[in-house]
């Protein structure tokens, strides 16, 4: 009976492998489509050759 009063929102927030739906098996009631940052563009004028940005 308390399961029933409890009701949770759980995210799979790990961006490289989202595999929480492995674990419970969810069902989906809502899915919509992601739209991210821009992808960065290195300035090679800029650049020193540091490597920082180097991922």
């Amino acid at each position: 009976m308390l399961t029933q009063a409890w009701r949770a929102g759980i995210a799979d927030a790990d961006v490289d492998a989202p595999n929480l739906h492995l674990l419970l098996h969810p069902k989906l009631l809502d899915e919509r489509e992601f739209k991210g940052a821009k992808q960065v563009v290195k300035n090679e004028a800029a650049c020193s050759g540091c490597g920082k940005c180097d991922g």
